[in-house]
């Protein structure tokens, strides 16, 4: 199994000895990429350059796969900034929470013109 798939949810999701082929079934079953299509509702990823427990690049492949399926999905990335958009490093986090807020409530008004009933 690829590493990245024995992430930090393997361990709360499978049972010890469960074999491998059925751990790659049930974690693409549990993947939203595996969900978007173009009828999929607006999603909003607000992601931390360096969260530690969803990396960056987890974000990045579900902005590429929504892509490809011409899904809603905006991504916005906050540098130096780990879970919870928690400052990592000495330098401040960007954008900052104030425009975050504002581009989520922007996103929310936005996706209520365009949803479908």
């Amino acid at each position: 199994m690829k590493l990245w798939l024995r992430g930090v949810f393997s361990s709360r999701v499978f049972l010890p000895g469960t074999a491998e082929a059925a751990q790659k079934g049930v974690l693409k079953e549990l993947s939203p990429s595996e969900y978007l299509g173009p009828k999929s509702p607006p999603l909003l990823l607000v992601q931390g350059d360096q969260h530690t427990g969803v990396p960056l690049r987890h974000a990045l492949h579900l902005e590429k796969r929504a892509k490809a399926v011409h899904a809603p999905l905006e991504l916005i990335i906050v540098k130096n900034a780990g879970h919870n958009w928690r400052q990592v490093g000495p330098t401040a986090i960007e954008p900052s929470l104030e425009d975050i807020e504002k581009k989520t409530a922007e996103f929310v008004v936005r996706a209520g013109k365009t949803s479908h009933p």
